[in-house]
């Protein structure tokens, strides 16, 4: 049980990880596009304070929207407006939230490529179960249990970073 639990855990964080440096590197991309956002809301102190707030409580959300796009699935930001390495190109207009300015408009180059890190994450759950003892049938059983459980975190943290921002063009997250 705790090698199954280690090769989870182990394949679980390496998708979060690179969730998280997908989101780091696409706000370091778009920082002008979420600059333009915040600065045309024109907020006063308090205002910006509270976008501040917002976006810093929903960056953790934004994470788990890496995930699922690194993994393929894409999210959806707004109704019928999907972000995803396979979807087409986003064409709605974004609600005016300065976080969404990090979202690609556009497929960048090589995004095809990024589930690939989903298989990255279910070798290194192998290599620890090898590395931990497993062998052969055990092997086999532990892998697959330890997919189960991988699975089953995800489905609960893509979950948690689906639902509604408020109402109107923010109810269709996730």
């Amino acid at each position: 049980v705790r090698r199954i639990a280690a090769a989870s855990s182990a394949a679980i964080a390496l998708l979060v990880v690179a969730g998280g440096i997908a989101v780091a590197v696409s706000l370091l991309v778009h920082s002008t596009e979420t600059q333009r956002l915040l600065t045309s809301l024109a907020p006063d102190a308090a205002g910006f304070v509270a976008i501040a707030l917002i976006s810093i409580g929903y960056l953790p959300t934004m994470v788990v929207w890496g995930v699922s796009y690194i993994l393929g699935t894409g999210f959806t930001v707004a109704e019928g407006l999907i972000i995803g390495p396979f979807a087409a190109p986003a064409t709605g207009e974004l609600p005016l939230f300065p976080l969404l300015g990090a979202l690609p408009q556009q497929t960048p180059p090589g995004a095809q490529a990024l589930p690939l890190i989903g298989l990255l994450s279910g070798l290194l759950a192998a290599l620890i179960l090898k590395r931990r003892g497993s062998r052969g049938w055990i092997l086999v059983g532990e892998a697959a249990a330890s997919l189960a459980v991988a699975a089953g975190l995800l489905l609960l943290l893509l979950l948690a970073g689906s639902g509604a921002l408020g109402a109107g063009r923010l109810v269709h997250l996730g």
